[in-house]
């Protein structure tokens, strides 16, 4: 079987969804499915500097596809998708064939894949990671984007959800009642299983990840105020630095409160070793309810106990008192008492990272590429082994 999976973007970012991507596209390869991963050139790069960057080494079955894309830039402030539409376009044409499928992510480069479908003679399975319609902020884009997303469940072969929760809704909205859909959560990579770490050297508290409004941060930092014992490491960057920064210094938090700003994935396990609890504050909205945070699945490989928003991407995998302590989102006297619950009680700590640790030996990159392998093969062909292109 060859899986396309197509990505209209330059894959040399930080964002949680590349790292989702290759890391699902090399674990794919590595149960035996031959991956074209399609993304837009990277100028000076090849297949095995990008695969670097992300900490991974090449496979036979795995290729990297670059095709020219055109992107915003000092020189250019708009993004123009149609050269790598028009190259994905005869790139999959060249290529159609049995045991094919496309399996996409990008609404509009969805929208657009499923148009010309019959030229491709391919299936196409769509990932769905929120709604669309409901989380822009822009309300011009509403309308639009809800008849795009009305095409995409409506023409796509299968459906790929990453919550419980988001199936159900875009079932509620939608009615895609009869076409094979399957939620596969998202993973962690196999090295970021840590070993028990002596409980001396734990020694902060830890959030990574994006810094943006609904990941919650900003309550995260009000509630050290209330934890005057504790430092916070946050590893994470972009357009909120500054203003995060800005607002730890209001606080006067700054000895307390640790900006690293960006850096690369796999050095987030070093920062494990040390964390004495971690976190996922993220606030209610139209994003967050149905997201499964990478952080999540690498605070429970490591070990570190997790304080987490009661929100249904979470809490599908997460239970409180078991796994984990869950607060009401955005609730910050909440979100202060359930870590004080547990730092104030090292055995129920050490509990619930043991739980956790457990329970994230189901949600590898592998045990995640083998459900969507499984899901694909049963749809569409039939039958429960893996046919291989030569």
């Amino acid at each position: 079987m060859t899986i396309f999976y197509p990505v209209p973007e330059r894959l040399n970012g930080t964002q949680a969804r590349f790292i989702q991507i290759v890391n699902t596209a090399y674990a794919l390869s590595k149960k035996g499915v031959n991956v074209k991963l399609i993304s837009g050139k990277i100028p000076g790069l090849n297949q095995t500097d990008v695969l670097s960057s992300f900490g991974i080494t090449p496979t036979d079955r795995l290729e990297l596809v670059f095709l020219p894309i055109i992107r915003k830039s000092w020189i250019l402030s708009i993004s123009i998708s149609a050269l790598f539409y028009l190259t994905l376009a005869c790139y999959l044409l060249r290529r159609k064939g049995s045991n094919r499928v496309i399996v996409v992510r990008h609404p509009k480069l969805a929208g657009f894949l499923l148009t010309f479908k019959g030229l491709f003679k391919m299936p196409v399975v769509f990932e769905a990671h929120e709604i669309f319609h409901l989380s822009t902020e822009k309300l011009s884009s509403k309308a639009p984007l809800k008849r795009l997303e009305a095409k995409i469940y409506s023409k796509s072969d299968a459906i790929i959800t990453i919550s419980d929760k988001l199936r159900d809704d875009i079932n509620s909205i939608f009615d895609f009642i009869g076409k094979p859909c399957h939620t596969v959560p998202d993973a962690v990579r196999d090295d970021f299983f840590l070993s028990e770490t002596d409980a001396v050297r734990r020694s902060f508290l830890f959030y990574s990840g994006s810094l943006y409004k609904w990941k919650g941060v900003d309550l995260l930092i009000e509630a050290m105020m209330y934890l005057p014992d504790e430092t916070l490491v946050i590893a994470g960057g972009g357009g909120r630095l500054d203003e995060l920064k800005q607002f730890v210094k209001l606080l006067g938090l700054s000895e307390r409160v640790t900006f690293t700003g960006h850096i690369p994935h796999v050095k987030i396990t070093k920062l494990l070793k040390d964390a004495k609890l971690s976190f996922i504050p993220n606030v209610q909205s139209e994003i967050s309810k149905y997201t499964s945070p990478l952080k999540m699945f690498e605070y429970m490989a490591g070990g570190v106990p997790i304080v987490a928003a009661d929100l249904p991407g979470i809490s599908e995998l997460l239970r409180h008192r078991h796994s984990a302590m869950l607060f009401t989102p955005g609730d910050l006297h909440d979100l202060v008492r359930k870590t004080q619950t547990l730092l104030n009680d090292a055995a129920l700590a050490s509990l619930l990272a043991e739980n956790a640790r457990e329970l994230a030996r189901s949600h590898t990159y592998e045990k995640r590429a083998g459900r969507i392998i499984d899901f694909i093969t049963r749809i569409f062909y039939n039958h429960d082994s893996i046919a291989h292109d030569e």
